[in-house]
């Protein structure tokens, strides 16, 4: 990284609001004049450092006991920055894929009570944006900054991440901060460096062909072609929208094949469709209901959609894994009978509402749960439950949606761009939540790329650091069959194989520890919403290390 014009340039992880590693050496590094002196203080303690031929400078300080707040200051050629409000506590960097990224916002209705949250001004977490880099490892972020847990981030703070903070805050007292290095759908392959992967030709060879600005913009280019040209086989050629067409009030339910949701299409008449179809019932609501706000539920939908009540736009998302939660203004119902239609978008050929999830329309302040494996609706004052015999039509037959191009899940992108300018700033532990993107590995093959990537992470930090992953839970992985097809056959899924592997992990690779999350899986959900149990059993592993 040059600095062109001289002045001092801190790394985003040393400023304002850093939670630095207590009891370790301090490093700090930052960029200055080339080939000059600067002097560094933090926390009282001056010392002075040259720079190198680009105006890098490194300098350690000894350890610091937990406590704060203080400040740095670097100074040198005219120029000086600084960083306010720093504390010295511990450092968490995690990484992995969805469940790890997974948001405050998706466990607002299992964890409602949380958004009564103070600022917990010694609680602290530093969120990176997905960045790739195919030639060589960054030395810089390019985004971050530390942010107190509070009110005014909990919604985009990550779910494991602040009730890690608040577990080990309540245990110790010290204060806490996370890294969040994630990206939903993110193999384990695009976290690794060359070197990780030198006994891996084939990964090579994919970050070699990704190591071109004009290639990865013509599949950019290309995406936007795939997501464009079927967005216009559904607005073109969907009749339920065409002028004139009142599908959205409902005017196909009479009319419509008869389907009981929630449900997977797979073995219903619309098995293996691809295209719009609208669902639609009709439903009876009080004048209570009708005068108040409301909330609309409808679990997962596969793939998108859009809903109406009594012909009013309510809400609509444009993939399948967030829940469905759609507030109703008060007035759009009416006392007595009502009509709810979803135009959803199966782009596949898998579509359909999935099961075991509520479809209710309530009023009131309630808390989601799972009750055998159903999800129920707890505390609502009046509630309207949609589950049953509904209606569909078909809007429009389309082909699948062409193949589109995940930049960011490509071997070595994601360490280059966002683990490795992470590797000089001290941590206690390295957390991990990944997996469910190689489920379809060789067994082998997965372990061995997670011992590698175990031990490298190690040797680019310079100490032999816990690495503390999650055990995948629960999930039917194979809901495609019925459960006498699942009883007669004696294969396991790649999930199950995983969650084996997983284990045995943690009794071959020293100072690996696995965070059991048995009883937190959702059969029919890769996002299951039990976040605090498995930050709890992260927080139990990570205190035990501390009491040694």
């Amino acid at each position: 990284m040059g600095n062109e014009n001289n002045k001092i340039i801190l790394p985003r992880l040393l400023r304002d609001g850093a939670v630095l590693q207590r009891d370790k050496r301090v490093h700090i590094w930052g960029w200055g004049s080339a080939d000059s002196s600067v002097e560094v203080k933090l926390a009282g303690v001056s010392k002075r450092t040259d720079t190198n031929a680009s105006g890098r400078f490194d300098v350690f300080f000894d350890p610091f006991p937990a406590g704060g707040t203080y400040s740095l200051a670097v100074e040198g050629d005219g120029s000086i920055a600084t960083s306010e409000d720093i504390y010295f506590g511990d450092v968490f960097l995690m990484s992995g894929q969805s469940n790890m990224e997974f948001p405050m916002c998706r466990v607002k209705d299992t964890y409602p009570e949380e958004w009564d949250v103070k600022v917990y001004d010694k609680l602290r977490s530093f969120k990176i944006s997905e960045k790739t880099c195919f030639d060589k490892p960054l030395e810089e972020l390019e985004t971050g900054e530390w942010k107190k847990i509070g009110p005014d981030m909990l919604d985009d703070c990550p779910a494991l991440g602040y009730f890690l903070c608040k577990e080990l805050y309540e245990k110790t007292g010290v204060p806490v901060g996370v890294i969040n290095a994630t990206l939903g759908g993110s193999p384990i392959e695009a976290w690794m460096s060359r070197d990780m992967l030198a006994d891996y030709p084939e990964y090579l060879e994919i970050a070699d062909r990704y190591n071109s600005r004009e290639y990865i913009e013509r599949l950019l280019k290309n995406n936007d072609k795939v997501y464009s040209k079927w967005d216009a086989s559904i607005r073109d050629n969907d009749i339920g929208i065409k002028k004139g067409a009142d599908w959205y009030n409902g005017s196909f339910i009479d009319g419509g094949e008869d389907i009981f949701l929630p449900t997977y299409f797979r073995g219903t008449a619309l098995d293996g469709f691809t295209g719009s179809v609208w669902l639609g019932r009709k439903f009876e609501a009080s004048k209570e209901m009708a005068e108040a706000e409301c909330m609309l539920w409808l679990g997962t939908l596969i793939d998108s959609d859009v809903v109406y009540i009594n012909g009013t736009f309510v809400g609509t998302t444009p993939y399948c894994y967030p829940p469905r939660r759609y507030p109703i203004p008060a007035g759009v119902l009416k006392e007595g009978t009502n009509t709810i239609c979803i135009q959803l978008m199966v782009n596949g050929g898998a579509g359909g509402v999935t099961p075991h999830k509520s479809l209710t329309i309530f009023r009131g302040d309630v808390r989601r749960e799972i009750v055998n494996d159903e999800e129920r609706i707890v505390g609502a004052t009046e509630s309207i439950d949609l589950a049953g015999s509904w209606k569909y039509a078909i809007g429009a037959h389309t082909e699948k949606i062409g193949e589109v191009d995940f930049i960011g899940y490509k071997p070595t992108g994601l360490f280059n761009g966002m683990l490795y300018p992470c590797t000089n700033y001290p941590i206690f532990a390295f957390l991990w939540y990944q997996g469910e993107s190689n489920t379809e590995e060789p067994e082998g093959k997965y372990f061995d790329l997670s011992r590698l990537h175990i031990e490298s992470l190690r040797k680019l930090w310079g100490e032999e650091l816990p690495y503390i992953y999650t055990r995948l839970p629960e999930l039917d992985a194979m809901p495609q069959l019925t459960e006498e097809e699942k009883a007669n056959i004696k294969i396991k899924s790649g999930w199950e194989k995983m969650r084996e592997l997983q284990t045995l992990m943690e009794r071959q690779i020293h100072n690996s520890y696995m965070a059991d999350s048995d009883g937190t899986g959702e059969l029919h959900d890769i996002h299951p919403q039990g976040k605090k149990p498995i930050a709890k059993e992260y927080a139990r592993i990570i205190y035990s290390l501390l009491s040694k």
